[in-house]
C-alpha cells in the first residue's frame, strides 16, 4: 500500500507537506479524493513541486485553479492530518512548518495472476484516453477504463474493500493476490460531494469478484461531472508491469479476461 515507512509519522509527513506547498498562510483551498490532494493556492511561485514529489507524490500537475499533488490512498489521511495542523495554526497563532526526511510510495511487491472483471457493462478504453491527466499518464498506476452503460457497479477482484472515498464516487479493493484496485467513477465526480452515489459495501468488508459495490445515478453524474469514463487503476503493481487490454468497444458486466497485467 501507498505508507509512511520509516519516515517518520502520517503527521510529521503532513506538515512537511504543508511547507512545500508554501505553509499554512499560502493554502487557500484543501480537499482530497482517493488518488491525489487538491489545493488552491495564494502563491503559486512559493510552492516546491520537486519536494512534493521528494515527499511522495508521483505527479504534480496544475487543473484550472488548482495544483493535485498525486499521493495515492494515503491522500485523504494527508488532507484530514494538514486541515488538522492549519486549525493548529489558527488557534495558536503561529506554526513552525517542521523539515525533516522524505518518503516514496511503496509499490509493492510482485503479484499473482488472479481473475479480473469488467465492473460495468459499456465501453472498454484505455486509460490513456481518461480525459484526466493524473489517471492518462499513469501517476496512480496503471489500469483500464470503462464508458459505462448503466450505474451499477461490481468489485473487478475477489478480496477486501480497504478504502472507501469520504464522497462515495471511489472504492479501493486489496485483492486476495496483492493487488491495489481502485475503482474511481467518473473524472472530477469529487465536486459533486456524494451526491448520485450508494456505496453498498463497508471498509473491512470481503467481497468477491463481480459483487455489487456501488450504484450510481448516472444520469446525473453525466449532467453535472466533467466524464462518467470511470478508471481501475491497479495502484502498486510492481516496476515494469504493465495492463494490456484483450479486447475493445463492447463489454459485458462480470466479463473476465478483458484485461492482462504482463510482469
Amino acid at each position: 500500500m501507498n505508507r509512511v515507512t520509516n519516515h517518520g509519522s502520517l503527521s510529521q509527513l503532513s506538515s512537511h507537506i504543508m511547507a512545500a506547498l508554501g505553509g499554512e498562510t499560502n493554502i487557500a483551498f484543501l480537499d482530497a479524493c482517493l488518488s491525489r490532494l487538491r489545493v488552491k493556492v495564494r502563491d503559486r511561485a512559493i510552492v516546491d513541486d520537486a519536494r512534493l514529489e521528494q515527499l511522495g507524490a508521483v505527479g504534480v500537475i496544475e487543473t484550472g485553479d488548482q495544483i493535485h499533488a498525486v499521493f495515492g490512498f494515503q491522500s485523504g489521511k494527508l488532507k484530514s492530518e494538514i486541515q488538522s495542523l492549519i486549525n493548529q495554526t489558527i488557534v495558536e497563532q503561529k506554526m513552525e512548518p517542521a523539515r525533516g526526511r522524505h518518503t516514496s510510495l511503496d509499490r509493492g511487491p510482485s503479484v499473482v495472476a488472479e481473475n479480473i472483471v469488467c465492473p460495468v457493462a459499456g465501453e472498454l478504453i484505455d486509460i490513456s484516453q481518461v480525459p484526466d491527466p493524473v489517471f492518462a499518464q499513469r501517476m496512480t498506476g496503471d489500469g483500464f477504463a470503462v464508458f459505462p452503460s448503466h450505474g451499477l457497479f461490481v468489485s473487478p477482484v475477489k478480496g477486501k474493500i480497504v478504502h472507501i472515498a469520504p464522497t462515495q464516487h471511489a472504492v479501493a479493493v486489496m485483492s486476495d493476490g496483492g493487488m491495489e484496485v481502485l475503482l474511481h467513477v467518473g473524472v472530477n465526480t469529487v465536486k459533486l460531494r456524494g451526491l448520485g452515489f450508494d456505496v453498498l459495501v463497508q471498509e473491512g468488508e470481503a467481497v468477491k469478484a463481480g459483487q455489487p459495490i456501488m450504484q450510481v445515478d448516472l444520469q446525473l453524474v453525466k449532467e453535472r461531472a466533467h466524464s462518467i469514463i470511470s478508471p481501475v487503476i491497479f495502484s502498486n503493481l510492481p516496476e515494469g508491469a504493465v495492463v494490456k487490454l484483450n479486447t475493445s468497444g463492447a463489454v459485458r458486466q462480470r466479463e473476465s479476461g478483458i484485461v492482462t497485467i504482463q510482469i
